[in-house]
């Protein structure tokens, strides 16, 4: 729903574009699978949140850059290092 509603902000018309929900749903499949995937490695709370909201972060990123055709090489780069630099404090972080 968060997202939904951010890539709505994009195009604000009073019916909402059928890719806009697409992608919303897209968002929620990948951040359930995610969650369910990291339900099952040893993390504590907080650097399993931590890297839930930069997978939001990124993905919503280049998602809502992409709808607004405002998506540059540039701009991935960064979303793409953010979220790699928080993987890996996430991998420093797993307790074996």
């Amino acid at each position: 729903m968060l997202s939904f509603q951010l890539f709505w902000t994009i195009k604000l018309d009073k019916k909402p574009e059928p890719i806009i929900f697409n992608y919303a749903l897209l968002m929620a499949i990948v951040l359930g699978e995610l969650t369910i995937l990291i339900s099952f490695v040893p993390l504590r709370s907080t650097s399993s949140s931590l890297f839930l909201t930069a997978t939001f972060y990124s993905l919503a990123g280049i998602i809502y850059n992409y709808l607004d055709k405002k998506l540059f090489k540039e701009t991935v780069r960064e979303y793409i290092f953010v979220w790699l630099f928080v993987f890996l404090i996430t991998l420093l972080s797993l307790s074996w």
